[in-house]
């Protein structure tokens, strides 16, 4: 650590028992760390070298946190393992061959599942939390034919247990505007499959390259990042494109219908969804800043 950031560790408090931990992961080296909520008390918990950790979720009143190895992407051999929250009893629970590139990870505690996107392996998938019944859930594409082309390569995931959804992104080609925001139940409707499903519905699309996905369910609104190049997108920071969709959701034909609206670029951009519709709100002056890159 340098000295720099010892001085500002000396000079904050303490943090209370109690008060939470941060998780993040070091994708150059392979590490996981912890901290308190204010930066300070940086500890490494899991150094396992270059497997490229990618996703990471805590379970706090199970005692563990789970995180994804994106491994060689050439190679069909990412992994999910387990830890304690310290660090210890690390174990493998999704093994080698299983998923071909995990990327972002989400946790359902309710019904004790794991759901994450497989961007090589162009699915998006989920498995008990002790990584037993492992299902495919969308296939956007398959075998070496289909692999090399990012428009199917699925990347960020977001749940929405109790309405019974999923999210997820696949980026498309570099600065291409391919990049699509998808949703669909979190069950395959009988008879249909993960590559033939119909209850697919594209919310978003012509973006730069959406990565990660969040949904903040309180308020009903979504964010994602996108490392595209400016305006539309940053390698290093993210902020939602200038060409953005007011959406209203239609029940009866279950139908999203866009209306395009050209911002000006280097705007944060978010919608709030409010029942039927989702209305445009704010166009603010600030971006967010990813502290990892897409490797």
């Amino acid at each position: 650590m340098s000295s720099a950031n010892s001085r500002a560790k000396a000079a904050r408090p303490a943090s209370k028992p109690g008060s939470g931990r941060l998780f993040f992961l070091d994708l150059a080296v392979g590490r996981i760390l912890t901290s308190n909520p204010d930066g300070s008390d940086v500890k490494t918990i899991v150094n396992e070298g270059r497997k490229l950790p990618d996703g990471i979720v805590v379970d706090v009143a199970a005692g563990h946190i789970y995180w994804t190895n994106m491994g060689n992407p050439k190679a069909n051999d990412g992994t999910i393992d387990r830890a304690d929250l310290d660090g210890t009893n690390v174990t493998n629970i999704v093994p080698s061959g299983a998923t071909w590139t995990p990327k972002q990870l989400q946790l359902d505690a309710k019904n004790r599942k794991l759901y994450w996107s497989d961007r090589e392996g162009m699915r998006v998938m989920r498995s008990n939390l002790d990584g037993s019944n492992i299902e495919t859930l969308v296939e956007t594409g398959h075998g070496d034919a289909d692999r090399p082309d990012a428009r199917n390569w699925c990347v960020g995931i977001a749940i929405d247990v109790n309405g019974g959804k999923f999210y997820w992104t696949q980026k498309g080609n570099d600065n291409a505007g391919e990049g699509r925001i998808f949703r669909a139940g979190l069950e395959i409707p009988k008879g249909q499959t993960p590559a033939n499903r119909r209850d697919i519905e594209v919310l978003f699309d012509n973006l730069p390259e959406p990565i990660d996905l969040d949904l903040d369910l309180g308020n009903r609104i979504m964010y994602w990042t996108d490392r595209g190049d400016p305006p539309r997108g940053n390698r290093k920071q993210a902020h939602v494109p200038h060409r953005f969709g007011r959406i209203r959701l239609q029940r009866q034909s279950r139908r999203i219908e866009q209306e395009k609206h050209r911002l000006r670029p280097g705007k944060f951009v978010w919608h709030r969804i409010r029942g039927d519709s989702c209305e445009f709100l704010a166009q603010l002056p600030s971006v967010l800043t990813i502290t990892r890159r897409e490797s």
